[in-house]
This record gives structure tokens, C-alpha cells and sequence, in this order.
């Protein structure tokens, strides 16, 4: 009789897990798995589900746990990773279980949120995920561009740099909507930067004695991504120097199209139209998210989002937002924003779980089809920001 269990995983099937990934993803590099289960901070067994058939693994799913800024509020998020089936068990639904055990782990552990990336839409729209769009430019890159700064000098990253780094992703990053909240330990176990290849894709610029800002480039076959762009207040023209450096190398390496991963804003536009010698607007679709409680996010930023309100002269308005559980309601008292179930005779303003994670971020990709009021009740809650969750964390 066939043994069958879908469960967290036991110690001795690390290896199993390893090797299944690494089947999948076969051009991953080496030792990027094993981080998950034996260098990530935030790992315990129950993150990691796993299928297994007479003693062998065949499908795994993992809970990637990770706290991000929201303004003032962090944020827990579990990032859906290593979703995958021995090729001659797929098709029985084995993938969708450790997925289901997932969502309930979450559930239970009180996730805010949950993200993964894919461009498997119909699979994990049927769990619950819908696509969050996310902008970015690309274009051929410029070789004539000219990088030579009076105030910075351009150099690759070395390991003394690694401090100064850190800090300035964390000053860069203070209060930004869905970036990463890294510690010293996970910039040394999950960006790996003293053994996964990091000083090879970044550039710092120095003023002086003092590193001010850096960029991470990554290479794939003819084409090249600036993936990470951080600067100290008042270094903004370092990201231009950082990226017009990339730009150049890429074009002498013959790279043919150069894409910026980056927060929109300025001064974003203008770098692009430096470097890059036609610049396109191009759409990633792999980013998904979904609640993980019908309200349970929206009563913990009901806080933040009141002081908001508030701040903006109280206007009138209320909001729906659609989830895999039903639809939550957001409506005004006299003094504060209130979160409820909404009641059948109600007919507010709907947006999806998808838009409202654009609002956290700073992107209002919604208010322009709903009514006056709505829109002008939105944009004091969700006022503009840059937010954006950094492709060094993808899980």
C-alpha cells in the first residue's frame, strides 16, 4: 500500500528538497538553495511543506518569512517560494497542497501579507494570488554617455564596503513601502555578499574617503538589469553616475538592452533618458499577492491610514476591498477609520487585493475609474511614495 503525507518537513529530507530544487531550477547557482533551509534567520520546519510518497519528497512549497516597511508600520510578509514536483508525480495535485498548507500556516502565524513570483497566473489565481504589476525602464544601453564626475568616484564594491553598504540600504530604505528590513545576518546569509557573487555585480560611489551610494547590475546572456540603486539624502546625482557606469560597460560588452529596476519617481525619468539610448516602458507581471484574512491587514494598518485621514482634513468616503475570504469594508466614524464586514445592502467603491498592495506601495493604479469622492478618499489614505520590494529579496 502507497504511504502518502503532506507535512513540514523532517531534518534528514533537507537534501531530498535541495535536489528537487535544484532539478527544477537547474541554472540556480551553488548553495543558492541551501540558504533557505540552513542560512535564513527566520527559518523553522513548518515553513518548508513537503509531499512525500513511500518515504521520497515529491513537492515541496516554503513560507519565506520577512518583515517590510510601510511608512511608519512594518509589515510580516511570507513570500510563497520552491513550489515544485518530481516530474513523474505532477498533475495529482500534490503541489497544491503544500501550497493550501502553506496559506493555512500563514493564516495561523498572523501573516499580513503574502507575495510570490511567477508567471503561472491561472495555477495560483485559483489559490487565491492575483498579478500586482510593477513598472520598470529598458532600452538599448548608451556606450557615448559620459561618466566622469567631479564630485564621485565609481569603483567596484570590495568587502570593506560591505558596512557602509548596509547602512545606506537602510537609510535609503527607512519607511519605504514593501522594502525588506535586512539585518547584518541576512545580508551575510541571503545576499550571500561574502560568497554569493555580490562584489562582482556592484559598484560603489565614493565622495571623497566616504561611500555614498551603490548599484547591483546583473548580466543574462545580452542583457543586463540594474536590480538595486541606493544613495545618502542629498547623493541623488551619484545614481545617475552609478547607472551612467553601468550603461557604458554594458554597451562595450555588447550588451543590447539594459533594463532599471527601480522605484518610479524621480529622479528615475531622467536616468533612463541618460542611459539608455531609446527608453521603454516594460511591465513585469510576475509579482502576485494575496491577503491573508479577509481584514486582518487593513486593521493593522487602520492606525497609520487614520492619521492619514486625518491629516487631510477628514474627507468623506468609504472603500471595499475584495479578498479570498470576501470582501472587507473601510468606512469613516467621526474620529477614525473603521474595518468591518461589509452588509449585503451596501454599495461602495470595490478595488482588489491587488490594487490595495499598489496603494501601500505609493502606485494609485485604481482611483482614476472610481467616482470623485472615492478617489479624493484614496489619495488621503494612500498618498504617493515610492515603494518597492528590491529583486536581491525574491525569493
Amino acid at each position: 500500500m502507497t504511504s502518502e503525507h503532506t507535512r513540514a518537513i523532517h531534518p534528514d529530507e533537507v537534501g531530498q528538497c535541495i535536489e528537487l530544487w535544484h532539478c527544477t531550477w537547474p541554472n540556480a547557482a551553488p548553495g543558492y538553495f541551501e540558504r533557505y533551509l540552513r542560512g535564513d534567520a527566520e527559518f523553522i520546519p513548518e515553513y518548508c511543506r513537503v509531499s512525500s510518497v513511500d518515504g521520497q519528497v515529491v513537492a515541496s512549497a516554503m513560507i519565506v518569512r520577512r518583515t517590510v516597511s510601510c511608512g511608519d508600520m512594518t509589515l510580516t510578509v511570507g513570500c510563497l517560494a520552491n513550489v515544485a514536483t518530481v516530474a513523474d508525480y505532477r498533475g495529482r495535485g500534490y503541489a497544491n497542497e503544500c501550497v493550501q498548507q502553506c496559506l493555512k500556516v500563514m493564516e495561523a502565524d498572523t501573516f499580513d501579507l503574502s507575495i510570490l513570483f511567477s508567471d503561472r497566473h491561472h495555477f495560483y489565481g485559483r489559490l487565491g494570488y492575483t498579478a500586482c504589476p510593477m513598472t520598470h525602464f529598458e532600452g538599448p544601453p548608451r556606450e557615448e554617455v559620459c561618466v566622469k564626475s567631479d564630485t564621485y568616484l565609481v569603483r567596484k564594491a570590495s568587502v570593506s564596503d560591505f558596512a557602509p553598504i548596509e547602512a545606506i540600504y537602510a537609510r535609503y530604505n527607512l519607511g519605504r513601502p514593501l522594502a525588506v528590513v535586512r539585518s547584518s545576518a541576512y545580508w551575510r546569509e541571503w545576499i550571500r555578499w561574502d560568497g554569493g557573487g555580490f562584489t562582482s555585480q556592484a559598484l560603489v560611489a565614493a565622495a571623497g574617503d566616504e561611500v555614498i551610494g551603490y548599484a547591483v547590475a546583473r548580466r543574462r546572456e545580452d542583457c543586463a538589469d540594474i536590480v538595486e540603486l541606493c544613495t545618502l539624502p542629498g547623493h541623488e546625482e551619484a545614481m545617475r553616475t552609478l547607472c551612467c557606469t553601468i550603461s557604458t560597460g554594458c554597451a562595450g560588452d555588447g550588451v543590447a538592452r539594459l533594463s532599471l529596476h527601480l522605484p518610479g519617481g524621480y529622479p528615475l525619468p531622467s536616468i533612463a533618458e541618460k542611459c539608455l539610448g531609446s527608453v521603454q516602458a516594460g511591465c513585469d507581471t510576475s509579482l502576485m499577492v494575496r491577503l491573508l484574512n479577509s481584514d486582518a491587514l487593513l486593521r493593522g494598518i487602520a492606525p497609520e491610514l487614520t492619521d492619514r485621514w486625518r491629516r487631510a482634513g477628514s474627507p468623506a468616503g468609504q472603500l471595499a476591498v475584495s479578498t479570498p475570504y470576501g470582501p472587507a469594508a473601510l468606512t469613516v466614524s467621526d474620529t477614525s477609520l473603521q474595518v468591518r464586514a461589509m452588509v449585503p445592502e451596501e454599495t461602495p467603491a470595490m478595488i482588489g487585493q491587488s490594487d490595495l498592495v499598489s496603494l501601500l506601495m505609493g502606485y494609485d493604479s485604481c482611483s482614476y475609474r472610481l467616482d470623485p469622492e472615492t478617489r479624493m478618499f484614496i489619495q488621503a489614505l494612500f498618498p504617493t511614495a515610492r515603494g518597492w520590494f528590491w529583486a536581491l529579496d525574491r525569493c
